[in-house]
């Protein structure tokens, strides 16, 4: 090992004593007045593919030629000649120039029809071909083009929009935007597609829900007044299957109602008030009104007949003797406790004995008791 740098020291300081003069360089003139042009004439990207194609030479060599930088002997030796004799049909950058021209062409016909799928069909390349020569063009400084950057939409305007349009097409028609992007973004916020599935099917639910509330309200205008449950379940077919149907969404009658804000029925109302202790006092008071009133309509009836009616004369008599007879007995239970009530003896021999008379003298007592 010290053999060695004791090998290279001695030859380092060999070769810096003798120094060797190098041979004047025979293509400097031209290559500086080649210099100088190319920096006059030289704008952009695409004037340096094209210098580069001119001399056979890539783009690289033309910025070292421009900047001063050395360059290999056959290098310098190809711009010489292709200054004397151009050509265009070899060279590593032939390829280059090809790309520039096809370039040109691309931005020409997508200036007519404004689609990149138009102009791959009538070049002959894909849309996304095309998509890249454009992006190289406007990179290079031929022309402007700006790439479509698709939009950056928030987690929860996402959602809400799903939820009412309850589509990913109809989503990104609305930011014109692609479906696959939407998609792309419920992926980057952690939705998976089960829960897009429960937001579809709860925001279906509220749909129902609001058709079936407006049914109600209908029914509600046609009527002046809530109907009841027992009303909805009877007045038609169509009445008994929103009943059916507020049943399945909502649960109950009452869980709609109460959602809707309507004070509870009737019906239930008088459940909660049979819970107090004040209501069998109060019903006991009203009986007892009721009774009265009954007593005083049948002590009418009986002065007009002149003794105590029968269940028959009650029963065969006019309409309001009928009713009468029907309010004693939901009121007492029967007829005849009415009458134990009273004190009223029990009149089937006076009843017969008495029709047993009228016939004998020929009267008619149906017509007697009207």
């Amino acid at each position: 090992m010290r053999d060695k740098l004791k090998y290279f020291t001695v030859r380092s300081h060999m070769d810096h004593r003798s120094e060797i003069p190098l041979p004047p360089d025979p293509f400097k003139k031209q290559l500086d007045i080649v210099s100088s042009e190319l920096r006059k004439t030289i704008r952009g990207n695409a004037d340096i593919i094209k210098a580069a194609s001119r001399f056979g030479v890539y783009p690289s060599t033309i910025y070292k030629l421009m900047d001063g930088r050395p360059l290999s002997l056959s290098v310098k030796k190809k711009i010489c000649t292709r200054l004397v004799e151009p050509r265009v049909d070899d060279g590593p950058n032939q390829r280059l120039a090809v790309t520039l021209d096809r370039i040109m062409q691309v931005h020409r016909l997508y200036k007519e029809k404004s689609n990149l799928a138009a102009v791959g069909r009538e070049v002959g390349v894909t849309r996304e071909r095309v998509r890249q020569l454009m992006l190289q063009g406007s990179e290079l400084g031929l022309f402007e083009y700006s790439t479509y950057k698709p939009p950056v939409i928030p987690k929860q305007k996402l959602l809400a929009e799903y939820q009412i349009h309850l589509s990913l097409q109809r989503v990104a028609e609305l930011h014109e935007t692609s479906a696959g992007h939407i998609s792309r973004l419920f992926a980057a916020y952690g939705i998976t597609q089960k829960q897009l599935h429960s937001l579809r099917v709860a925001a279906l639910r509220e749909g129902r829900k609001k058709r079936l509330i407006a049914s109600y309200r209908r029914i509600r205008k046609e009527l002046g007044y809530h109907p009841t449950a027992t009303e909805m379940e009877r007045r038609s077919r169509g009445w008994h299957r929103l009943y059916q149907k507020i049943l399945r969404l909502w649960g109950s009658i009452h869980a709609f109602r109460s959602d809707l804000g309507i004070p509870p029925s009737t019906e239930r109302l008088f459940a909660a008030w049979q819970q107090d202790p004040r209501f069998a006092l109060l019903v006991a008071a009203e009986r007892a009104r009721r009774k009265e009133r009954l007593l005083v309509w049948y002590h009418r009836v009986r002065k007009r007949l002149g003794h105590d009616p029968t269940t028959t004369q009650l029963q065969s008599g006019p309409e309001s003797w009928r009713r009468l007879h029907n309010r004693i007995r939901y009121q007492w239970g029967s007829f005849g406790a009415f009458r134990k009530e009273l004190g009223i003896p029990t009149s089937t021999k006076k009843s017969r004995s008495l029709r047993r008379r009228y016939q004998e003298r020929g009267l008619d007592l149906e017509r007697d008791a009207r």
